[in-house]
């Protein structure tokens, strides 16, 4: 029996145990939710969620792409959103580097089956068309080619017919594997490959009947280099001047209809501002910082455009010929802005050799990118400054660039990574070079600032007027997100890759959702970690809730409703009655209200033979680890049955502003109850399990007069003191037969024996199991002064009738307390009980003669407990000598 219970005490403390661990992780971190409700659709703009995929890759694949030998592991990092593409919802990656849109197609050959679903080529519309996207540098250059096509494409909620994309058929990237079925760019429509194309076979056809000579478009053949437009190529000839305006008017207005998919929406006026912004979550080493989301039309809830730093951006001369009315206009190519100089820990970091000094210092701000790029040789420098390729993980370090005057440095978590797997002492700088800019040819950024910067600012990209941006400029607006204790956070990220997930930092992977996450009061969302964190696996969270659920009951607030649930009912009662007779008059609504107290008075009861029975269940929560009720679970039960006895007890009192405080309760244990069983209380009080139908059947057959040897009586013979007892007599004196029972002087065990022997681990006499007895102390008071209990049971309609006399009727002095407690003597009813009684003249006082009847067995009754009562505790419970 005792290895049968520490098992199960062993099983219960280790649930216990789970559900400590678990609570907090339920409690902050919802579950995975891969498809949430809906965009958030605010009065002027969208919101959608981004969520982040990662894959790591072993040492040689980073070593091919990065050129930098021997750093170890590392996480290649896309942040998707969800996108319907001819009706099939596909999660696609977020790239503000580029601006076409392509989805893999199920004609893809080196494509991997059943990670995502992928595009039916055959519904695509088809232009005859190939296209092959070049991405990268000449170091990390990846391509995706297929067939250009067309189809209706819902994102945020915005239906955009008739959109051009790529539907792919073969490529290098590893978007697949990361989860996402392709990409969507989101910048200007003159760095799109699918846009040329499609402009430039219209403006061709548009102007093949012309004598002007016609250039094929160019399309490059460098697989490192990325794509770079030359609409000039397609006019020459006598009237190039002309021809190139007419180029311009057409390229303008084909921005609506065949430009990519947020050029359009800016184009058709679809969004209240021409904007979007996008903040992305961290979800390695240490899981949070912004959520993920992207906001279309305007800044999120509660940031002011005045909060950001806004910077112009980058514009390309020549790229796109100015229109006649203002021809000194300069069109953007990408979300690139200058930046005034780099800093690493505070010290400024020198300028690059590589390229000319005349290129003014700028940054693409790339979500396509997972890394920061920058020139060869200041990374180098970096390196040397940091003691190496790889430093000290337990070491923060802080990369910050100067922009418009202003520092916005990287989260130190976002800085560092893992540089091999296992172990956390020694990282790398999530930095790599990249080709620096020409003079005069190509892109002219000499840094790519990746998800690392992203990570740790809200980032804001206004469009601006796409046809004279002199008139309203593309802007890209900043606010940096990094908390001012981001070096203490690192520190702590660290040891707890450390010390609680075998050195490795924890990471989690979040599918694109449909729905979006909550915003904070400062605006910038802030993230909710999903999905699987270290530490702390699945099973623990099942678990958890589902401990939390069972124990819902003791939860601050539910506790509290279950226990007033008693006295929640009467004032719900109360309110009912108020609302049923609102419309009588006001002497008519007094009677109403009198006679709702009235119908609860007890009138004509006796307080020793009236029995209050309230049914009970022992729930989870309720238990102890033996799966027993517990013994802090009684006195909440006691509670909600001393509300109910109250109300059915004393309504005058109440009614005449009283209360009835409780000085003490003893419990007598006689034995447990079990979990999942249902009891029953008796106001007097004892805890029985009811018997079962098949044994009071057996037990009214066996039934005789006498009470069997060691049984406990009948409730009304019970020695048991009765909680509805007055505490102390009024009149009377302690009797010789009261004395019968016990000796005046007796020892405290004597006193337990015979509480014992009376209540013996017997049946009652209806079948009952008796569990346990209580015993409770209790006065009454109005105000600050304490009432005579047989004034308040008198005054309530409480009544010992004289053995032989009936009960059924209201007692001999009823009259006089219907008189003393009508609807208009309510003030006087609390005067008297005040201390008004002492003034009532000794032959009527009704209260003395109402309880003469029981006063023998009162006393007997109240025997065991001596002077001292149950205020002595638990010696005054066992009955020190009165």
């Amino acid at each position: 029996m005792q290895t049968a219970q520490l098992a199960l005490l062993s099983f219960t403390f280790t649930f216990f145990c789970l559900f400590l661990l678990s609570v907090p992780t339920v409690l902050a971190v919802p579950f995975e939710t891969p498809r949430l409700l809906h965009p958030k659709r605010t009065e002027h703009g969208v919101h959608l969620p981004l969520f982040r995929t990662e894959k790591r890759h072993n040492l040689q694949r980073r070593e091919g792409l990065t050129g930098a030998a021997g750093l170890g592991n590392f996480f290649d990092v896309t942040y998707s959103v969800l996108v319907k593409v001819g009706g099939m919802e596909t999660p696609l990656v977020l790239d503000t580097g580029s601006s076409d849109l392509w989805v893999a197609s199920d004609a893809c050959t080196n494509c991997e089956r059943g990670v995502v679903p992928l595009f039916p080529q055959s519904t695509v519309t088809k232009t005859g068309m190939n296209v092959d996207l070049l991405y990268g540098d000449s170091l990390t250059g990846t391509h995706a080619a297929g067939i250009i096509g067309s189809d209706t494409i819902v994102f945020g909620g915005i239906s955009i017919p008739n959109q051009f994309f790529a539907a792919i058929n073969d490529t290098t990237t590893t978007v697949i594997e990361n989860k996402c079925a392709g990409l969507f760019g989101l910048g200007f429509a003159l760095n799109s490959v699918i846009w040329n194309q499609i402009f430039a076979a219209q403006f061709t056809r548009s102007r093949s009947s012309r004598r002007d000579v016609i250039s094929r478009q160019h399309t490059p053949s460098n697989y490192g280099t990325r794509f770079f437009p030359h609409l000039s190529q397609l006019v020459s000839g006598t009237q190039k001047r002309a021809s190139a305006t007419d180029l311009t008017a057409a390229a303008f207005k084909s921005y609506l209809k065949e430009g990519p998919a947020f050029p359009r929406m800016v184009a058709a006026k679809s969004l209240q501002l021409p904007m979007f912004s996008i903040a992305l979550q961290r979800n390695t080493l240490d899981i949070g910082g912004n959520a993920g989301v992207l906001t279309m039309g305007e800044l999120p809830s509660g940031v002011q455009s005045s909060s950001l730093t806004w910077n112009h951006i980058r514009g390309y001369p020549g790229v796109l010929e100015a229109p006649p009315d203002s021809p000194n206009e300069v069109y953007p190519l990408a979300w690139e802005l200058f930046i005034d100089d780099v800093y690493l820990d505070g010290v400024v970091l020198p300028r690059s050799n590589l390229s000319s000094s005349s290129i003014r210092l700028s940054a693409l701000i790339d979500t396509g990118n997972s890394l920061i790029r920058g020139p060869a040789d200041v990374l180098s420098v970096m390196n040397r400054r940091l003691g190496g390729q790889t430093f000290a993980c337990s070491t923060p370090h802080t990369l910050a660039f100067k922009i418009a005057g202003k520092m916005f440095p990287v989260d130190p978590r976002d800085f560092a990574a893992q540089a091999n797997e296992g172990e956390m002492r020694n990282c790398i700088a999530n930095v790599f070079r990249t080709d620096p800019p020409e003079d005069g040819r190509g892109y002219q950024h000499s840094w790519s600032l990746g998800d690392p910067f992203l990570r740790s600012v809200l980032s804001a990209y206004y469009f601006g007027n796409l046809t004279h941006p002199s008139r309203d400029p593309p802007l890209i607006g900043l606010l940096s997100t990094v908390p001012p204790d981001a070096g203490d956070l690192y520190r702590k990220a660290v040891a707890n890759a450390i010390n609680n997930n075998k050195g490795n930092p924890v990471s989690t992977f979040e599918p694109a959702p449909t729905g979006v996450p909550k915003f904070s009061t400062t605006g910038v969302p802030v993230a909710r970690p999903a999905g699987k964190l270290g530490g702390s696996p699945s099973p623990t969270k099942y678990i958890g809730l589902a401990l939390l659920v069972l124990n819902i009951g003791s939860l601050p607030g539910v506790w509290h409703v279950r226990v007033f649930a008693v006295l929640i009912e009467a004032r719900l009662e109360q309110g009912w009655h108020i609302l049923t007779h609102f419309y009588l008059n006001r002497e008519a609504k007094r009677r109403a209200w009198h006679k709702w107290f009235e119908d609860r008075q007890p009138v004509g009861l006796h307080p020793f033979k009236k029995v209050f029975a309230y049914r009970k269940f022992v729930s989870f929560d309720d238990a102890d680890f033996y799966l027993h009720q517990s013994n802090s679970s009684y006195p909440r039960a006691l509670d909600s049955v001393r509300f109910r006895l109250a109300l059915s007890t004393f309504p005058n009192l109440f009614r005449a502003g009283g209360f009835s405080p409780l000085a003490a309760t003893h419990f007598h244990f006689i034995r447990e109850i079990p979990m999942l069983s249902t009891y029953e209380m008796y106001m007097v009080c004892r805890f029985v399990k009811p018997a079962s139908a098949k044994s009071r059947a057996n037990l009214k057959r066996s039934r005789s007069p006498a009470i069997e040897s060691g049984a406990t009586p009948p409730l009304e013979e019970s020695f048991v003191p009765n909680i509805t007892a007055p505490a102390t007599p009024l009149t009377g004196e302690v009797t010789p037969a009261a004395l019968k029972q016990l000796k005046q002087g007796a020892e405290p065990d004597a006193v337990s024996r015979a509480l014992l022997a009376r209540a013996a681990q017997q049946k009652e006499s209806d079948g009952s199991l008796l569990y346990t007895v209580s015993v409770s102390q209790l006065c009454y008071k109005v105000g600050r002064i304490t009432v005579p209990p047989a004034v308040i049971l008198a005054t309530n309609g409480w009544y010992a009738a004289p053995d032989g006399a009936t009960a059924n009727g209201p007692p001999p002095y009823w009259a006089k307390v219907s008189e003393m407690t009508a609807p208009d003597k309510m003030r006087e009813l609390g005067a008297f009980y005040r201390g008004g009684w002492k003034d009532v003249p000794a032959g009527e006082r009704f209260w003395e003669e109402a309880f003469k009847a029981c006063d023998e067995e009162r006393i007997t009754r109240l025997l065991p407990f001596g002077s001292a009562g149950l205020s002595g505790g638990l010696a005054g419970a066992r009955g020190i000598s009165p």
